[in-house]
């Protein structure tokens, strides 16, 4: 229970931290927003993100450093500018409703995230069914210990310096390496036993942020809250896809402001700091992903102002009086223009035109069949973990299409511009992956299209928006909380599902406690140790960032050695002159009778082979105490 406080403490200190460093970039928005503070975590990070890295690569400083310098700046900005900033919150129920607001979702991402820390009441990671939660603690770690300027080298003697070689020479999402490296620096741990912490963090200001951008009053702001916590975002954050955990979220973020300003409102200040929020999305995994949500919603917006102008005028409507059509068209086209901005910004922010890359990604092969029920995030993304059977998951895909196709209807017939983008967006670029047969990218847009209808029926709420004379009133805002309502329902076996299979169903031997892992290094001290856990994939990488980031000399047997470098398939098994007499085996793995047992953990037991005792010369026997002569 201690460390649920804890860690729920630290988390609300966080969200606080960055959403005073975020107040400068939502400053120029804050007029267009009514929950324009739940905002500001998100936007800090990003901002926070985007100064580290400027001055971690241009100014060579320690990543420390760039962050706490880059933090105080944006903090800095933020006090400055609060003089001239509208901070006025509408009604003081407001204040009280984001604090509450926050708080929970603070309380509840760090619950469902960090179940096993709370359980074993001490810093904990769970590691099971993919591997790329430390691809990034890697990283993070490496980030850390070194300056810009201090290349990992490509050497198949050091194999931990193998990993940052190859991300630094191919990958674009050192804007998630830096958010948990940064993470690290705060909480003093290492990436291994930082990586559920910044992920609950990562969960509760993504979720906090769509909901300052999309919700419109306090009933949907709960009901998004409550989707958004339950949609794949979690299960990205469990299942090692950090990245994506926070790069979807915080292009639709950048979208969503595009659209909620709107073209008749850009102004310098708002077009800077969109451009700026998108680079700093852009980082979080790709500049292509970025720039297709961005294309997306943004482009759907335009082209629905576009097709809405032309309706009103024809029906004599207007909702922008003093206005003519001409006029109208003109800020489109002007929003064109900067949305073309943004979607380039994103684009070069990546440094995919310096550096180019071939954008690829796995193809598991899977068929709209599987494909769908994870879309819609009815299904967790890993097979065989379902949380509904086949009759259950047609139903439910039904019920979720016909909710969408409601939603889609209801925005159209309200004439509302930024529902229309969120809703009828995504659904065109669906139905033209599924044209297209385009299996492999569409399995990539899990966590999209779910959290982008929420967002859709969430803004739908505000009756203000609502221009036909026969809808005037209630029916939009309980359509479509009755809509939300029922996608949460549809989606919360999935969620627990989840959260029991990564909480207190996660198997013991990949549920690593930091007492454990330094008891290890304690243990094995200066001496060399073999590893010889079979290929285990999991384990064979948590021993070498973790046991390698502390200088153990580690030696490899074949199967380990291939589970630790396989994406290195040439590397040829290490040859040593001399074999430890330290051994890792598997916690339950037999050993042999000169071997003793050192230390233990949930994985691995850590053996000593006895030394090798010659055995006397045997004693003569008193019958040969005498001699034959010869002669």
């Amino acid at each position: 229970m201690l460390t649920l406080v804890g860690n729920s403490a630290w988390i609300a200190g966080m969200v606080l931290g960055l959403a005073l460093a975020g107040g400068v970039a939502v400053r120029p928005f804050a007029s267009f927003l009514r929950f324009a503070p739940l905002v500001q975590p998100l936007a800090g990070l990003l901002v926070v993100v985007l100064g580290t890295l400027a001055l971690y690569v241009l100014l060579r400083l320690p990543l420390a450093q760039a962050g706490a310098i880059a933090w105080v700046a944006c903090c800095v900005a933020t006090v400055a500018g609060l003089d001239r900033a509208r901070w006025r919150v509408r009604a003081r129920g407001d204040s009280f409703a984001m604090i509450g607001t926050a708080v929970v979702t603070a309380a509840v991402a760090t619950g469902v995230t960090t179940a096993t820390s709370v359980h074993h009441d001490e810093p904990a990671f769970v590691y099971f069914d993919w591997t790329d939660h430390l691809g990034y603690a890697h990283m993070a770690d490496w980030l850390n210990g070194h300056l810009v300027s201090q290349l990992p080298v490509l050497d198949s003697t050091r194999p931990y310096t193998s990993y940052p070689n190859l991300l630094v020479s191919v990958d674009p999402r050192f804007g998630s390496f830096t958010t948990l490296a940064l993470v690290s620096q705060v909480i003093g741990r290492s990436g291994m036993f930082s990586y559920d912490l910044a992920c609950a963090l990562v969960l509760a200001i993504t979720v906090l942020g769509l909901a300052g951008v999309f919700a419109q009053n306090r009933a949907s702001v709960a009901m998004l809250v409550l989707g958004l916590l339950s949609c794949h975002w979690f299960d990205y954050n469990r299942t090692g896809f950090f990245a994506k955990a926070i790069a979807f979220p915080s292009a639709f973020l950048v979208a969503g402001l595009f659209t909620v300003v709107g073209t008749k409102r850009l102004t310098p200040a708002t077009i800077s700091m969109l451009a700026l929020l998108a680079s700093a999305a852009a980082l979080m995994q790709s500049g292509a992903s970025a720039a297709l949500f961005l294309t997306v919603i943004g482009g759907t917006y335009l082209l629905a102002g576009c097709a809405y102008a032309v309706v009103e005028r024809r029906a004599r409507i207007s909702i922008s009086p003093g206005l003519s059509l001409s006029h109208q068209l003109s800020h489109i086209r002007d929003g064109g223009i900067i949305l073309g901005l943004l979607i380039g910004t994103a684009v070069l922010s990546s440094g995919t035109l310096a550096r180019p890359l071939s954008p690829t990604f796995p193809d598991w092969g899977h068929g709209w069949q599987v494909i769908f029920p994870r879309i819609a995030d009815l299904e967790p993304q890993t097979l065989g973990a379902n949380a509904l059977n086949a009759w259950q998951v047609k139903l439910a895909l039904l019920i979720t299409a016909c909710s969408w196709l409601m939603l889609a209807i209801l925005a159209m017939v309200c004439r509302d511009r930024v529902a229309t983008a969120v809703l009828l967006g995504p659904a065109a670029l669906l139905i033209a992956l599924r044209l297209a047969d385009q299996r492999a990218m569409a399995f990539q847009m899990i966590g999209v299209f779910y959290p982008l209808a929420l967002c859709g029926a969430a803004t739908l709420v505000w009756n203000d928006r609502v221009f036909p004379v026969g809808l005037r009133g209630s029916p939009p805002k309980w359509l479509a909380l009755s809509a939300m309502g029922i996608a949460i329902l549809l989606h919360c076996p999935r969620f627990i599902k989840t959260a029991i299979r990564y909480g207190v169903d996660a198997p013991a031997e990949r549920q690593f406690l930091q007492r454990e892992m330094q008891g290890l290094v304690a243990a094995i001290g200066d001496e060399p140790v073999r590893v010889d856990v079979g290929y285990d994939l999991n384990l064979c990488i948590a021993l070498l960032v973790e046991l390698e980031r502390q200088n153990i000399a580690l030696q490899w047997a074949p199967d380990a050695w291939r589970a630790a470098v396989g994406y290195r398939p040439t590397w040829p098994v290490p040859q040593y002159s001399e074999r430890a007499t330290l051994r890792l085996v598997k916690r339950h793995a037999p050993v042999s009778a000169v071997e003793q047992t050192v230390y233990v953990t949930q994985q691995v037991r850590l053996v000593r082979t006895a030394p090798h005792r010659e055995k006397p010369a045997a004693r003569p026997s008193s019958k040969n105490i005498f001699t034959v002569s010869s002669e």
